[in-house]
């Protein structure tokens, strides 16, 4: 089910070399954890690792499965 939700971001946890696993707070559905790939892997890859700071606010699109 796609989901679009506001979020605050609680802890994020470095996988393998380029992957986070991110720990969000949602809106609608409460304390979720979220796979981010490729997080570290562009050049632009600053930009994107700020986003997922503990306490920032955050609009997101996801796929859940229940």
């Amino acid at each position: 089910m796609q989901i679009k939700t506001k979020a605050i971001v609680i802890s994020a946890i470095k996988y393998q070399e380029k992957s986070l696993i991110v720990k969000c707070f949602t809106l609608s559905d409460g304390l979720k954890s979220y796979f981010v790939r490729d997080a570290f892997s562009s050049r632009k890859s600053n930009q994107k690792i700020a986003y997922f700071q503990p306490l920032t606010i955050l609009e997101i699109e996801a796929v859940h499965k229940n």
